[in-house]
């Protein structure tokens, strides 16, 4: 209320100064006793009597009626309407936009070992399946065929091998009571080797045999999404084409284009935010895993692929992304809307040809003090969209002219229409 009344006053000063005075050619400008008249106003109490009341009128009516004519009163006391901001603490991201599509993380294509008819597919495009889980079968009746003939030949030379360890056994014996000679004893021996070999031999043909058989029920090596699905039932198969895609989706990952000067900024580990157009309103989290060593001379640009947790399984490859690298975030920064700011810019020469320029922007606004507003210069760090970081020339809970700036100048008198 304190800060008002010297507002009011002012402006019956201006009326009685505007009534008796006339119009003088020699002034000196109201600037001058800007400070002088605001003493006069803190040294009224808050409980002024009327006689206080009257002195401090007199008082700044003749220092007015000394110092100005009535026309520059009535521009200098005229009380501008304004909208008004409070400097707030709040958090602001630097940020890098960039538009992506999603894609696996990890994609593999299965091939059947076995070249022959699809039996049966168990999987559609889309499905989920767990490593290890069958993706279709493969036409296996030849290959059953060759394992029932390797199991054939497994136990012929098992029995071969029995009856040779018999065999041996006897010669043995008799060697050793000299019934047979050496040489019948070695034959006999090395002829025990030999089927053992067989056995061997037999054992491998039938283990591949029945590998074969397996391979013909074709499963997934990982766990991931069926991608894509290359035949159907009945087709023909060869051992060159891949029955389906299976694609790892959690994580998935986005791979944006970062153009050659911004580079150098991106470190692995920074946050990104994902918005897609499928899921409206939802903000998807992930960070920088890896930038590309290389830059492509064609696009002057470098590969950065950013890793999303995935977890509910939302996310599909080919999906488009609009992409956010949050170069820096600052948690209790002092913050002020940025068409909140005048900007001046200032050509600095420091030599005769236009090289030799520098072009500086300088920043500020009108800080409103006991109605009055300042023209306030400030320095900015961190700038996005709609927010700046004021890191000099501002406190907390300043008030910032917001509307009406147009018609301000330093010192100029304000009435607050609104705060926002």
């Amino acid at each position: 209320m304190k800060n008002l009344m010297p507002v009011l006053i002012l402006s019956s000063v201006i009326m009685l100064s505007a009534c008796g005075k006339k119009a003088q050619t020699d002034t000196v400008p109201l600037r001058t006793s800007t400070e002088e008249i605001k003493r006069l106003s803190l040294a009224l109490p808050q409980d002024a009597d009327e006689k206080e009341m009257k002195r401090f009128i007199a008082e700044v009516k003749a220092l007015i009626d000394a110092r100005i004519n009535t026309a520059q009163l009535e521009e200098e006391f005229a009380i501008i309407p304004v909208g008004v901001d409070t400097v707030k603490y709040g958090s602001i991201s630097e940020t890098l936009n960039y538009l992506g599509d999603i894609q696996a993380k990890k994609s593999i294509r299965v091939y059947s070992k076995v070249p022959d008819r699809i039996e049966k597919y168990f999987v559609e495009e889309g499905d989920y399946i767990q490593a290890g889980e069958p993706i279709a079968q493969v036409s296996n009746d030849k290959l059953r065929e060759a394992l029932n003939q390797a199991n054939a030949g497994l136990q012929s030379a098992k029995t071969q091998l029995k009856n040779m360890e018999d065999e041996y056994s006897r010669i043995a014996k008799l060697y050793k009571e000299k019934a047979v000679s050496e040489s019948q004893y070695q034959q006999m021996k090395t002829q025990l080797e030999i089927a053992k070999n067989g056995v061997d031999q037999a054992n491998a043909a039938f283990n591949t045999a029945k590998s074969t058989v397996q391979d013909a029920l074709v499963k997934s090596p990982i766990s991931g999404i069926v991608t894509e699905k290359l035949f159907k039932s009945g087709d023909m198969v060869s051992m060159q084409a891949p029955l389906v895609t299976v694609s790892q989706i959690d994580p998935v990952i986005v791979i944006v284009n970062v153009v050659e000067y911004k580079v150098g900024a991106l470190k692995q580990g920074m946050k990104a935010a994902l918005d897609v157009p499928a899921f409206p309103g939802k903000t998807f989290y992930g960070e920088i895993t890896r930038i590309s060593p290389v830059i492509n001379p064609q696009t002057r640009t470098a590969a950065v692929e950013i890793e999303v947790t995935n977890q509910q399984k939302e996310l599909k490859p080919g999906m488009f992304a609009k992409v956010q690298v949050f170069l820096q975030t600052k948690e209790n920064a002092l913050l002020v809307k940025k068409d909140n700011l005048d900007k001046q810019t200032i050509s600095l020469s420091s030599g005769i040809s236009l090289r030799d320029s520098e072009v500086r922007e300088n920043y500020s606004v009108f800080l409103v003090q006991d109605s009055v507003a300042h023209f306030q210069p400030v320095e900015l760090g961190i700038v996005t969209g709609s927010l700046v970081e004021v890191t000099s020339g501002l406190k907390a809970g300043d008030i910032i002219v917001s509307l009406g700036r147009s018609n301000l100048q330093d010192g100029s008198l304000v009435k607050v229409l609104k705060t926002r």
